[in-house]
């Protein structure tokens, strides 16, 4: 991701200009340009897309739509594409995504070369044409789901997705707000109301996508599915025997298939998914499926697991059921020094053993610990095929973090 940070503290619309100009002089090709639902991400776009005009680049702004459906687009139509947006960052922040005429995440390096000119900006709604294809492509049984966007743009087209398919939909937070009703984490924690909504309602899923669209877990009257049980699901059931998987992905995606394990970055991830020729890849950053984009793709996820129970002639809990139990919890936490708090946490556990490959990884007899840094702040996450444990693990986590915060 380019440009990320808190908005107008560490990333600003001058940033964002001074970017269009310089990617688009070295680019010189066509771009489409879309952004979610954020304060900033409105005068970040109209900055980039300014910049990229400038450079005689030209831009065609599909609106406010996920960033995965942008990059769907951009491999349509063979041309470069950029997402305005931060997740699974808080709301504060803002960041480009970036994605080739493939669908790939792009994070290169930038070699301007001082070319100017006066690109066309175009107004184009590229967006039916994306609903309709995946109208077409998958042949459901009708289930009822409850959505949860999240108050990003999966609700401008999600519902009315699932509605073409014959689906029974009940929405929550599905109007755009920069202030989300609910963090963007689609974690566990964050999925309790939905929860009370599936159970309530008696719906066959709940689905609770992140802020721009690349991430969702899922909701059973028995539990939650988080994307990477979700991944496992589908390499068990959906006809996926191998997969990239981060480091921070669930344990269980090495029980149903071959798995390749990379650093959890939408770059790499990709970046595997063609050098292998992988059908699916992710985990923690949501799932990539190489033939669709090579963006991770919340709603692609959705329809692969409904579409896995259905052909299997189950129900989504069913198919949850035949895999062993496990529980994944997470959280953010924001700190004034990434790196040293990574070197405390590491040397707090040191007697333990460790896997140092992407962030610290603390493997232990009941389960995992798993201190990744991202930007201004670092994620916590932990899994056990115990629920009390998994939490137990993770206030012992936290706890170990605020000791070296304070």
């Amino acid at each position: 991701m380019r440009l990320l940070g808190v908005f107008n503290e560490d990333v600003n619309v001058s940033n964002a200009s001074d970017f269009g100009i310089n990617f688009g002089s070295m680019i010189n090709e066509p771009f489409i340009i879309g952004s979610d639902a954020r304060y900033g991400s409105l005068p970040m776009k109209l900055a980039v897309s300014s910049g990229l005009l400038s450079s005689g680049c030209n831009v065609a702004d599909i609106g406010y739509v996920p960033a995965p459906v942008l990059a769907r687009i951009a491999r349509q139509e063979r041309v470069w594409g950029i997402s305005v947006s931060a997740d699974p960052y808080p709301a504060d922040y803002v960041g480009l995504r970036v994605y080739d005429p493939s669908g790939k995440p792009w994070d290169g390096k930038i070699e301007p070369n001082g070319r100017r000119g006066v690109g066309r900006l175009g107004d184009i709604d590229l967006v039916p044409n994306y609903m309709s294809e995946l109208i077409a492509k998958y042949e459901i049984e009708p289930l009822s789901v409850v959505i949860d966007s999240a108050n990003g743009p999966t609700g401008r087209i999600v519902p009315s997705i699932l509605r073409s398919m014959g689906m029974q939909v009940m929405e929550m937070n599905s109007s755009l707000s920069p202030i989300p009703s609910r963090n963007y984490e689609p974690s566990y924690k964050n999925t309790r109301d939905l929860e009370f909504i599936v159970r309530k309602k008696r719906a066959d899923v709940g689905i609770a996508f992140d802020g721009s669209g690349g991430k969702a877990s899922f909701v059973i009257r028995t539990g939650h599915i988080s994307a990477g049980r979700a991944m496992a699901l589908l390499m068990k059931f959906g006809g996926y025997d191998r997969a990239v998987a981060d480091f921070g992905a669930t344990s269980l995606l090495d029980l149903v298939g071959v798995v390749e394990r990379v650093p959890a970055s939408e770059v790499k991830v990709a970046e595997k998914l063609h050098s292998k020729g992988f059908e699916i890849g992710g985990g923690t950053m949501g799932v990539a499926f190489s033939e669709w984009s090579y963006a991770p793709d919340a709603l692609i996820l959705s329809l692969e697991l409904m579409n896995a129970a259905s052909h299997q002639g189950e129900t989504i809990e069913s198919l949850n059921s035949q895999l062993p139990d496990n529980y994944e919890m997470a959280e953010t936490v924001r700190v004034s020094d990434v790196s040293i708090v990574l070197d405390e946490f590491e040397k707090a556990y040191s007697s333990h053993e460790l896997d140092l490959r992407d962030g610290v990884k603390i493997l232990k007899e009941e389960g995992w610990i798993w201190l990744k840094p991202m930007k201004g702040m670092v994620r916590l996450a932990v899994e056990s095929e115990s629920k009390g444990v998994a939490k137990d693990l993770l206030d012992e986590g936290l706890k170990v973090i605020n000791h070296f915060i304070k």
